[in-house]
């Protein structure tokens, strides 16, 4: 591992951690470190609060006392049943079960969404309702905090940083046997791949997303990024708000 790499696995360890989840899954999930950046830069206090993929409940643990009324919405039952477990006598908690994507979400008006490492688990089909979904879930004057995996510079004007990038992420996120049967054998030592390269030859569920498409995709529904905080190259702590 070179040292560029090396500064990344450093500073990521701080911010993420891999997990096997309550639902099987080996993911990677919120440090203490990341929940407290999003709760930096969040400029509401108290109200409501909805956490989506809450996961076990860790990423709102900085607002709890914060907010009045916490909701943390999760697909799977196990999650759910650990967060609850980790904030049993907290009356002001609900934990519901619920996909972001899904239209039919339980309806609630936030003055804050709170969102960690989401994007990877929806598919790209369904994105496009599942920001449309945030958008409504948002009071007009709210504010959406999100910490995700995105390609933050212009991965076309610097195709060298690109290929950094890419074959870190590569064999940093993707499932470990994945990577070792499927990818590693057929990445070329000799070659710079470059942001078409990825999305022509990755398979959707693996492709990398970028801020520009997400900045349109967020147009799109409604909404538009005020403010990120760049961590590494593709990783990044954003806040959006309604248009």
């Amino acid at each position: 591992m070179d040292s560029q790499a090396q500064q990344w696995t450093q500073t990521l360890s701080r911010y993420v951690e891999r997990t096997i989840m309550p639902d099987g899954r080996d993911t990677f999930e919120s440090t203490p470190l990341l929940a407290q950046t999003l709760y930096r830069l969040s400029s509401r206090k108290g109200g409501s609060l909805a956490d989506l993929g809450c996961g076990t409940g860790k990423s709102f643990a900085p607002f709890v006392g914060q907010y009045a009324d916490i909701v943390g919405i999760d697909a799977d039952a196990a999650n759910l049943a650990a967060a609850r477990q980790t904030w049993a006598g907290h009356s002001e908690i609900r934990l519901v079960e619920g996909e972001i994507g899904r239209e039919d979400l339980p309806g609630y008006a936030a003055d804050t969404v709170l969102t960690s490492l989401f994007l990877h688990q929806i598919p790209p089909d369904r994105l496009p309702q599942a920001l449309k979904t945030i958008r409504r879930l948002l009071k007009p004057d709210g504010e959406w905090l999100m910490a995700d995996e995105l390609i933050l510079f212009d991965a076309g004007q610097d195709a060298a940083k690109f290929d950094r990038v890419y074959r870190y992420l590569l064999e940093h996120t993707v499932p470990h046997e994945v990577y070792e049967r499927q990818i590693k054998p057929y990445l070329l030592e000799n070659h710079i791949y470059t942001w078409r390269e990825m999305q022509e030859n990755t398979p959707p569920e693996y492709r990398f997303r970028s801020l520009a498409e997400l900045e349109k995709l967020l147009a799109e529904a409604g909404l538009f990024i005020e403010t990120v905080e760049e961590i590494t190259p593709f990783f990044g702590c954003l806040k959006i708000k309604a248009v």
